[in-house]
């Protein structure tokens, strides 16, 4: 049995369980043509590749240096083709402003380039594991663009 609400159109008020999901029908399409590749995703890789780029150049040359500007800085904690997680450290850890800075800066730039890309934002001192700062992000071929301070 299948329930393809969850597939078709994600409740944003809800939190995705468990790793990402390509199984099922890609939104906006309700069954596919024999033929076509079963592990297709929603969006062809060049235009994943496309949406990464423009999701990590927004975020370093729009989000990090307002970040900064207040003594901050943003980690990217993972990139999916659905979804972006990134954690606010230095002066944003229990900043009561980091969920202003989330709902109308980090949310609103990213959506800018990717209006369905959901965003997680976590705040602490401690930089989750895995995390890299946002400049020293992989881009799409798996190099890394650091910049050098």
């Amino acid at each position: 049995m299948s329930d393809d609400s969850s597939t078709s159109h994600p409740d944003e008020g809800e939190p995705r369980g468990g790793a990402d999901r390509t199984e099922g029908n890609a939104p906006g399409s309700s069954s596919a043509p024999e033929g076509c590749d079963p592990s297709a995703s929603v969006m062809a890789a060049p235009a994943r590749s496309r949406a990464r780029e423009r999701i990590l150049e927004v975020c370093r040359d729009i989000i990090a240096p307002l970040v900064r500007a207040d003594q901050g800085e943003i980690s990217l904690i993972s990139i999916e083709p659905d979804s972006i997680s990134v954690h606010l450290t230095g002066t944003c850890s229990g900043c009561p402003g980091a969920q202003m800075t989330t709902a109308y800066v980090i949310e609103p730039a990213i959506h800018a380039v990717a209006p369905t890309v959901r965003v997680f934002v976590t705040t602490g001192f401690h930089i989750p594991g895995g995390a890299s700062p946002i400049d020293q992000a992989p881009d799409s071929d798996g190099a890394t663009d650091s910049v050098d301070g």
